[in-house]
């Protein structure tokens, strides 16, 4: 060994330093153990109450979305045009079921749904502004 790699090795000023950057190390990964923690305790105690909110939020909207349609299903409902659609016996199924799938179509639209269906009382879909491709109405029904 030369005598500079001999001095710096034991010199007192390259002890010092070592100490100080084994000690801004320590400081370091222990700020960063208690950010973490604490970080991960906040997320812990926060988001559920986050996501409690949301829930009752969404709801809330849901809900909104649910009676506008009630009230837009029973404004249609005491449209006298489509119930004598509905109910007459004189004109052809095929112009009835032109008639009712067109003012469904309406409604879905004001209604902003997403289908909109005319169920009997056993739940058995009759009219639908989308083609039938399950009977997934009827088990709403019931």
């Amino acid at each position: 060994m030369s005598a500079p790699q001999h001095r710096w090795r034991g010199s007192l000023a390259a002890r010092i330093a070592l100490v100080f950057l084994v000690l801004l190390l320590a400081v370091q990964l222990a700020s960063f153990a208690a950010l973490r923690l604490s970080w991960t305790s906040h997320r812990r105690g926060e988001l559920p109450k986050r996501l409690e909110t949301g829930c009752k939020l969404l709801q809330t909207l849901l809900d909104q979305r649910v009676d506008a349609a009630i009230e837009v299903g029973r404004a249609t409902a005491k449209d006298n045009a489509i119930r004598g659609t509905l109910f007459d016996t004189e004109v052809d199924e095929a112009t009835k079921r032109r008639t009712i799938v067109s003012a469904f179509g309406s409604l879905k639209e004001r209604a902003k749904a997403s289908d909109v269906a005319f169920l009997d009382m056993a739940g058995t879909v009759l009219y639908r502004t989308e083609p039938v491709i399950r009977d997934d109405l009827a088990a709403i029904a019931t």
